[in-house]
């Protein structure tokens, strides 16, 4: 009898050992999870349900910044698609109340991730990105200066990290200083990492496209401003503005 109870405890134990260790990776996994299916979508151009997968995620672990930032860096991407072919041959105040929604809520989910990790440095740059996007360099100058700012103390400290050029670059094509953007260019094309090269190559594209369409959003932002004046024959716009 006694053999016996022996027998059950040890079970009893490993069994708890194992749930214990299903709840401590419990959260590794959901979130691994969790990014493999919103790549899977965001990569399918479905962005409305890679932010889904972390929301769903979020409602279990509201307190994990990272997941904040992936659903706001995936809003944010939402905003993009205003800017498509087919949406601006769309009336005006139409794509601006959905870019309108698409940015508020970009916005509040990183914010949320700089409240609960403020060393963060991903959530400013999107938010740079953000404000580029709607009104221009000068509205997004606060949030450059301070991802620039962050970005070049820890490069002081890792100057072999090539997310931080890769962030820095961006920061500094928001701003409008291309040589700058480029100096961090050949900076990661000088890397030891193995696709070094091919990220360099990546990013010049990226610097020559965001140079482009620069111009046009500003253009297209004229004709929104346009459509958001105050019209003798409209006292109010669909905006509510």
């Amino acid at each position: 009898m006694d053999r016996r109870r022996w027998i059950v405890l040890a079970i009893l134990v490993v069994v708890a050992g194992v749930w214990i260790g299903t709840q401590r990776a419990g959260p590794d996994l959901l979130r691994e999870e969790a990014l493999t299916r919103s790549q899977t979508l965001r990569a399918a151009g479905d962005l409305k349900q890679a932010a889904g997968v972390w929301t769903d995620y979020i409602r279990r672990h509201p307190d994990e910044a990272q997941a904040w930032v992936m659903r706001g860096t995936i809003r944010s991407e939402l905003m993009g698609g205003c800017y498509a072919p087919a949406w601006m041959q769309k009336s005006e105040l139409l794509i601006w109340a959905r870019f309108s929604r698409y940015f508020g809520a970009a916005e509040h989910d990183l914010q949320r991730a700089r409240k609960l990790d403020p060393s963060l440095i991903t959530p400013v740059v999107r938010l740079a990105e953000m404000e580029y996007v709607r009104s221009g360099s000068s509205a997004a100058r606060d949030y450059i200066q301070q991802a620039q700012e962050m970005l070049d103390a820890r490069i002081e400290q890792d100057p072999d990290e090539l997310q931080l050029y890769e962030l820095r670059l961006q920061a500094s094509t928001f701003e409008g200083d291309y040589d700058a953007a480029e100096a961090d260019v050949d900076r990661i094309a000088a890397l030891p990492e193995d696709d070094a090269q091919q990220r360099a190559d990546h990013w010049r594209d990226w610097i020559a496209t965001t140079k482009k369409r620069t111009a046009e959003r500003a253009d297209y932002r004229r004709r929104i401003d346009q459509a958001l004046e105050p019209s003798p024959h409209r006292q109010r716009n669909p905006l509510g503005m």
